[in-house]
Parts: structure tokens; C-alpha cells; sequence
């Protein structure tokens, strides 16, 4: 008899963040039995201001290479997700409050970026503020870990990125109180999707990752994906 491998989770992270952020849902995951890939983005070879979102997809197709089962991204990683799905081909793809593609007919409010986002200086009072739904002290174990942005990808993310629209079963997390992406942005993603939408009403932007919910969000993903895809690879 074969012996199964175990099911694979690749997870994408926000601007500014890193494959930490899903220090939670990890954790979940690896209860439930599966592997889970969540590494850091990195710059392009022209250095980090000149870095693009193709930069970025790049480095996602190549975590994506042994075909993962289901992948999940958060904020600029769910755009990236969505880019890289029809590539990748998942078993089922989770967003949480994704950054939009052009052709969900949703926009960000228009914003402009300098050439650098310089997030690395984040102060723990900043952190605390963006993420009012966490623990002070996993809000300090975040405060020195963002990172600076490029400011191409975020002009590239605020203008509108095209991305193919999924094949797969898809589940998008909502947070209600999100200030970064509003979450009628995150509902037109679900609708052009054809997504289970989960509606988080007193979660932040990074809130179902890092907030007080994160490790029941991530217990809800794997109980639809339990549902979704069932047992095997």
C-alpha cells in the first residue's frame, strides 16, 4: 500500500510581512496533520524599490512546485494567490481580506506610494493600533519584524493586478473592522470568486492571523477544508 504524504499548505503574507505572520495558523495546521510552506518574499535582483509583483509571483510559484493542496493568502498574498492558482492548480485557495484584482470590478481608495514603504520602522505603539484585536505582547513580537515595501508593488496593487479567476473551491475571510482593505472589497473578490465568504466582525486587517481569532480562523479554514477536499492528497 502507498503511504499517503502528508497535505501541503502553501501560505503567502502580506506587503510589509513575512512568512511569521502565520505563526497561528501554522501551528493549526500541523496538528491537523499537514505541512505547511510560509517563507518571506524577497527582492527582485534590481533591489527592493525596483521589485514588482512578477518579482513576487516568481518566488510563489516556485514554494508551489510540488503542487500544494490548498493555498492561503493574506492581504497582497491573496492577489499573489489568485495570480498564481491557475498555474499551481490547488485542490482549494483561501484569501483572507485579498488585495483586489482588476477584474473583481472592486478598487482600493486611491493612495500614492513613496519608492519606499518604509514599514521596518513600525514602532510596537503603530503595531498596536493596526492590530487592536491582539495580545500586546504577540503585538511585540510583531513590531520588529515588518519589513519595507517596495513602493512598485504597492502602486501595482493599489492601480489594479490581473489575475485569472479561480477554478477551484475558494473561502474568502472577511474582516468587518478592516482599515486597509474595506471589506466591500473583500465581499466583490467573494462574488466574482463564486467563494464561501466567513464574515470575522470584530477582526482587523491582520486580525484573523495575528488577532485573538487567528487560531479559530484557522481552525474554521481547516474544518472547510476537511468538508472541501476531505482527507486525501
Amino acid at each position: 500500500m502507498t503511504e499517503r504524504r502528508p497535505r501541503l499548505a502553501v501560505m503567502i503574507h502580506g506587503a510589509g510581512g513575512g512568512g511569521w505572520e502565520f505563526r497561528f495558523w501554522r501551528s493549526s495546521f500541523h496538528d491537523a496533520g499537514w505541512t505547511t510552506l510560509a517563507e518571506d518574499l524577497t527582492p527582485g535582483r534590481a533591489g527592493l524599490a525596483r521589485t514588482s509583483l512578477a518579482d513576487y509571483l516568481d518566488q510563489v510559484l516556485a514554494w508551489g512546485a510540488e503542487a500544494p493542496d490548498a493555498l492561503i493568502g493574506a492581504s497582497m498574498g491573496g492577489l499573489l494567490a489568485l495570480q498564481a492558482c491557475s498555474r499551481l492548480r490547488p485542490r482549494a485557495l483561501i484569501l483572507v481580506n485579498p488585495v483586489p484584482p482588476a477584474e473583481s470590478a472592486a478598487r482600493l481608495p486611491p493612495r500614492t506610494w513613496p519608492e519606499l514603504a518604509r514599514w521596518s520602522q513600525t514602532t510596537l505603539e503603530e503595531t498596536i493600533e493596526a492590530l487592536p484585536d491582539a495580545d500586546r505582547e504577540v503585538a511585540a513580537w510583531a513590531a520588529p519584524r515588518w519589513r519595507d515595501e517596495s513602493g512598485r508593488v504597492l502602486s501595482e496593487l493599489w492601480s489594479g493586478a490581473s489575475a485569472p479567476k479561480p477554478s477551484c473551491p475558494c473561502l474568502v475571510l472577511v474582516s468587518e473592522q478592516d482599515l486597509e482593505v474595506p471589506p466591500a472589497c473583500s465581499e466583490a473578490v467573494a462574488a466574482w470568486c463564486g467563494a464561501e465568504v466567513v464574515r470575522l466582525p470584530d477582526a482587523s486587517h491582520v486580525g484573523p492571523l495575528l488577532g485573538r481569532s487567528a487560531t479559530a480562523c484557522a481552525r474554521l479554514t481547516l474544518n472547510w477544508l476537511q468538508e472541501t477536499i476531505g482527507e486525501g492528497p
